[in-house]
C-alpha cells in the first residue's frame, strides 16, 4: 500500500493540542457501547489511529486489553501518556503497514481513522483486519457518510501561510458501499448506526462479525 494515502502525521501533529481538548470534551464513551456490546469479555482490541488514547482508556475501564496505532508522533505522546500505568500499549506508526497474526485480537476499533483511505486501500485493510480476528470477533468502524471526499487544511491560530499548511483528505462512504466491501472480505455486518457530529457531518457505524 502507499502510504501517502493517510499520511496525515504532519495535520495532526500541528493541531494535537487541540484535537486532544476537543475531543476530551466532546467525546462519550457512550459511542463504544454498541461496539463493546458485540464484544466477547475481556477481549483484545486493537484500535486503529487512536489519537489520544480516549477510547482505549474506556475500553480498558470496561474490562478490556488493547493496542493503540497512531502516526502522530503528538498524539501518540499524549495517547502513551494516558495510558502510562494501564498496560495498554501505544504504537507510533501508519497502520497501512498493519501486519496482523492470525486471529491475534477479539475485536478492531476504527474510529473516523478509515474515512482517510480511498476505496481500494481501505478493502485492503479490512483484509488485514479480517486475518488478525478471531472467529466471532468483532470490527466496528466509524466513517463520515457520504458520497466523493474533501480536503481541508490545518486550521491555526495565528497568522500563518495557508499555502503551506498540512492537509488532509476525507473521502465519503455510503452505506451500500461499506457493507459490499465488508461482506467480499469475509465479514459479516450485524448493525449500522448513525450519528451527526458537533460540526453537521454524518458519520455511520459499521459494526461487524467474523463468522
Amino acid at each position: 500500500m502507499n502510504p501517502s494515502f493517510s499520511d496525515h502525521s504532519p495535520y495532526y501533529n500541528l493541531q494535537a493540542r487541540d484535537f486532544h481538548q476537543k475531543w476530551l470534551k466532546e467525546k462519550s464513551p457512550a459511542d463504544l457501547l454498541p461496539f463493546i456490546e458485540m464484544l466477547e469479555p475481556g477481549a483484545r482490541v486493537l484500535d486503529l489511529g487512536c489519537g489520544n488514547g480516549l477510547d482505549l482508556a474506556w475500553l480498558y475501564k470496561a474490562g478490556f486489553s488493547g493496542v493503540g496505532i497512531e502516526s502522530s508522533s503528538e498524539l501518540a505522546a499524549a495517547a502513551s501518556a494516558v495510558h502510562a500505568s494501564t498496560g495498554v500499549v501505544i504504537e507510533e506508526k501508519n497502520f497501512l503497514f498493519l501486519s496482523l497474526k492470525e486471529a491475534e485480537y477479539g475485536g478492531v476499533w476504527a474510529n473516523l481513522s478509515f474515512s482517510e483511505l480511498p476505496a481500494e486501500t481501505l478493502q485492503r485493510l479490512l483484509a488485514i483486519c479480517f486475518k488478525g480476528v478471531k472467529v466471532g470477533g468483532v470490527i466496528g468502524a466509524v466513517l463520515y457518510e457520504g458520497t466523493g471526499s474533501f480536503e481541508e487544511a490545518a486550521i491555526m491560530s495565528e497568522a500563518v501561510d495557508m499555502q503551506k499548511l498540512p492537509t488532509r483528505k476525507i473521502h465519503l462512504y455510503s452505506e451500500k458501499a461499506l457493507c459490499s466491501m465488508f461482506d467480499q472480505t469475509g465479514f459479516q455486518v450485524e448493525r449500522v448506526g448513525r450519528k451527526t457530529d458537533s460540526n453537521g457531518a454524518n458519520q455511520i457505524l459499521i459494526l461487524a462479525k467474523r463468522i
